[in-house]
């Protein structure tokens, strides 16, 4: 990715939006699966922290006994993985993928062994979290879900301190990740992308594309008031974009 070299911490801006990158995983049709997802996030504000997933986006989430597991980076840095299974075409599961033997991470279900497994000591969970094999003693803590009967699931997350009201499949190349962040504007607004791994990082400015196959060249860009895609590539596995209107001085 590249990053801008002058600093950035004397200017005056605002931050309009924040996206987060995350990571999601399951086996489908015998075959795994990855992606990388990029997160449009902002603080809750609630108890919980709601996280919307579109199941469209997830071949999976599909089927029966379809399972893919999250793994999101809250606003304080901690890590949220969780498995969404879908037991039938209206019912859903959100579960913790932290085993309860030491603490190793679960991976999604898989119709063989018809199980979440804990490849560290072999436990194995069913659907809910239950444990039905291994060393592990107690279930994988739940999750409340809702499901509005169409293509989106929203899962509540105790501790998470953040709402993330979307999430979106991000494509790949063979050497990084082509990421698309889209924002609302306003008219004759100037706006940079700002990239942070880790959120007590100092943000750094980034180089962006205007169109999605085009050299990522640009530092800032004027707007017209209408919502503006910009594309920057990035190999992190983790961070933090933020979108910013630079106001002048004066």
């Amino acid at each position: 990715m590249s990053l801008l070299t002058s600093s950035l911490r004397t200017d005056r801006r605002t931050f309009i939006k924040h996206f987060a990158l995350s990571t999601a995983a399951s086996a489908w049709a015998g075959m795994p699966w990855t992606a990388r997802l990029l997160a449009d996030v902002g603080p809750s504000g609630e108890p919980l922290g709601r996280i919307v997933i579109k199941l469209s986006d997830y071949p999976a989430l599909a089927l029966q006994f379809g399972s893919v597991r999250f793994r999101f980076v809250g606003l304080d840095g901690g890590t949220f993985p969780f498995a969404l299974n879908r037991e039938d075409d209206d019912t859903f599961h959100a579960v913790d993928t932290r085993c309860t033997h030491q603490g190793c991470m679960v991976e999604a279900f898989d119709r063989v062994p018809f199980a979440m497994v804990c490849y560290c000591h072999y436990s194995e969970y069913n659907l809910r979290g239950e444990v039905q094999a291994g060393p592990a003693g107690n279930a994988l803590a739940r999750y409340h879900v809702e499901y509005d009967g169409v293509d989106k699931v929203t899962v509540f997350i105790p501790g998470l301190d953040m709402s993330i009201r979307s999430v979106t499949v991000q494509e790949r190349t063979a050497s990084s990740v082509r990421l698309q962040l889209v924002f609302p504007t306003i008219a004759y607004g100037r706006y940079r992308v700002l990239f942070r791994q880790n959120l007590e990082d100092d943000p750094v400015g980034v180089f962006f594309a205007s169109t999605p196959t085009g050299a990522a060249t640009l530092s800032e860009i004027e707007t017209d008031g209408l919502p503006r895609s910009v594309y920057v590539d990035c190999s992190f596995p983790k961070g933090f974009f933020s979108i910013a209107l630079i106001v002048e001085e004066g």
